[in-house]
């Protein structure tokens, strides 16, 4: 019943048709057996009165049809969505939060601790000749992780290691989440939609794979942290919506 009314006053049109139509019948029942008020022909009254009054059951038959057949699926079909998306959207929100926690921590460390590459980088040419950097040279080393391996001369932070993997870890959590939303993208909302178009097709997001500590991640992590910390105040904004 109360899905009924929610129907009816979700559309006044069917409520008002309703309505007139309900009176139609009821007032057709008491008027039946009175006199002409005015110089009319009864008969021709009763029978317009008549078809009106069919058409009045008709459309509670098809309007009771209409809410069994079509809405209670529909509306079961839309919750049913609504919530899943909902879950969806949620964890994109956790997920966010964390990723940007740690693109924040890897900025603190490395604030921290200085030009942590160039330091190694000063370490490494004080501590081999010039000997062993041609010898290196000539064995087509195109890494320092070739000399942090056998010379133990650079040792990568465990702890900024930690963080970048911190980073594609919930990265990969959110574009599986993105992934997982693409059959509900016809019955998204207006802002739904937009914050999944906008993570959806965040480049960073996308080449998450690609990241390593050599190739000036620190910078690339920075140049897109505005445009995540946006994405998680507008999710932030759809999930209040949401609860309210």
């Amino acid at each position: 019943m109360k899905r009924f009314l929610r129907m009816l006053l979700n559309n006044k049109m069917l409520l008002v048709l309703l309505l007139i139509s309900i009176f139609i019948i009821i007032s057709f029942g008491v008027t039946y057996n009175w006199e002409a008020i005015i110089n009319l022909n009864v008969e021709i009254i009763n029978y317009y009165y008549n078809i009106l009054v069919d058409l009045s059951v008709g459309y509670i038959i098809s309007l009771i049809f209409y809410f069994i057949v079509v809405y209670i699926p529909e509306t079961n079909k839309k919750e049913k969505i609504e919530k899943e998306t909902y879950l969806h959207f949620l964890r994109l929100n956790t997920h966010l939060r964390n990723l940007i926690f740690y693109i924040k921590r890897t900025f603190d460390y490395n604030d921290k601790n200085g030009d942590f590459f160039g330091k190694k980088w000063e370490e490494i040419f004080e501590n081999i000749s010039k000997e062993e950097v041609f010898r290196l040279l000539e064995r087509d080393v195109s890494s320092i992780h070739y000399i942090a391996k056998h010379e133990e001369l650079f040792e990568e932070s465990s702890e900024t290691k930690s963080y970048y993997q911190e980073i594609v870890y919930y990265t990969n959590k959110i574009n599986n989440l993105l992934d997982e939303l693409n059959p509900y993208i016809f019955f998204l909302e207006d802002l739904e939609l937009e914050i999944y178009t906008s993570l959806k097709t965040n480049l960073f997001l996308e080449n998450v794979d690609n990241l390593n500590v050599d190739t000036g991640v620190v910078g690339l992590l920075e140049w897109n942290l505005p445009k995540l910390i946006d994405e998680k105040n507008n999710l932030s904004h759809l999930l209040e919506i949401k609860n309210s």
